[in-house]
């Protein structure tokens, strides 16, 4: 194989391919990348054997084709150490030469024997929805997923494609954010993928891709690219039946603004905060109010356009609260409120963030 190629056309797609390649072990088979070059086009492919990515550069000077197998690392601290002109990649008997000018690069060349890429291809159902639609769906979830929780099923996105809608759901065990859309699916799927799966294609999604699932993958594709990621088989928290099926105690609407403005004045001092609801106003404290004067104590309070017919208070968790209110992109939001110990709905429009209370 050998190929002459724009250097800066070169790295820019293998820094975004070697973000999917083995970085704890640099020895291991997939911390390398796979070139491909045929029909005046390179291929880019890597894989740390969870997720994987393919990316093509078309209209390249492709002199012999062929595949290089080499240590990603390796290759990106050399494309970065070069000008930005034309550089020639050329595999030989032993080694891998890499040339610009006078400039002279030999990497050894990997086996690239046992590198699996995507095995069940041929199996994949398409599914209906728009990159945007994946994009704000992972968007608003993903704070609410944890990144070391204490089960598995904590560190990962699920996407429950009904007949009339797809929902997004994702929790840490204290709260629980669901996302929501009308859509048409002739089949009812279950999707679950890492958290780390979810972040890495929410990278690509600002072009429009097709989308896909087999018996083992998600796969998400273009003209340019093509990423896949390995389904989770797991037993995935059951969000329905989580849901509090009877109707609040107390249900207020609130100013979005506003209210946030109030939780980030108490976030400067405690990391927790009781919150009283009374007719005409909600007052703020901090977790704990002491009269040592060495504490420091907060609190604040909000007029508000809301009728209660008894006062009622909760503790909860500033980022809980917080989270929400900045994907929340409507003017108000209804607060859902059923006891002092039970958790709270905190819902706008398709949105929806069930949160834990905290014990006094």
């Amino acid at each position: 194989m050998e190929i002459l190629i724009d250097k800066k056309r070169l790295e820019n797609i293998a820094l975004i391919v070697s973000n999917y390649v083995e970085k704890k072990d640099n020895t291991s088979l997939n911390s390398n990348i796979l070139l491909l070059a045929s029909n005046n086009e390179l291929i880019l492919r890597a894989s740390d054997s969870e997720i994987g990515i393919e990316y093509k550069i078309p209209d390249c000077n492709i002199i012999s084709e062929g595949t290089i197998f080499l240590n990603a690392k390796k290759l990106i601290d050399i494309l970065k150490s070069l000008n930005n002109d034309n550089i020639k990649i050329k595999k030989l008997e032993k080694s891998i030469k890499i040339t610009q000018n006078k400039t002279n690069f030999s990497l050894p060349i990997a086996n690239e024997n046992n590198f699996s890429f995507l095995e069940d291809e041929n199996s994949k159902t398409p599914i209906l929805i728009s990159s945007k639609e994946l994009n704000i769906g992972f968007k608003m979830i993903l704070p609410a997923i944890d990144n070391n929780g204490i089960s598995f099923q904590f560190n990962c996105c699920y996407i429950d494609i009904l007949r009339d809608s797809i929902v997004f759901v994702g929790s840490d065990s204290k709260r629980i954010h669901r996302y929501s859309f009308i859509a048409q699916n002739e089949n009812e799927q279950r999707i679950i993928i890492t958290k780390k799966s979810a972040q890495e294609l929410q990278k690509l999604l600002n072009e429009e891709v097709r989308v896909y699932k087999t018996n083992n993958y998600l796969i998400i594709e273009n003209d340019n690219f093509k990423f896949f990621t390995k389904l989770v088989t797991i037993d995935f928290l059951k969000y329905v039946e989580v849901m509090p099926h009877k109707l609040p105690t107390n249900e207020v609407v609130i100013k979005t603004e506003e209210f946030l403005n109030e939780i980030k004045k108490l976030s400067s001092v405690c990391t927790k905060c009781q919150i009283e609801f009374e007719t005409g106003k909600i007052t703020f404290k901090n977790n704990i109010i002491s009269d040592d004067i060495n504490e420091t104590n907060a609190t604040s309070e909000l007029e508000a356009n809301i009728v209660v017919d008894e006062k009622f208070e909760i503790n909860l968790t500033n980022r809980h609260i917080i989270d929400f209110l900045h994907l929340n992109e409507n003017e108000d939001f209804t607060f859902k409120f059923y006891s002092s110990s039970a958790p709270v709905i905190l819902e706008s429009k398709n949105f929806l963030s069930l949160i834990s209370a905290n014990k006094n």
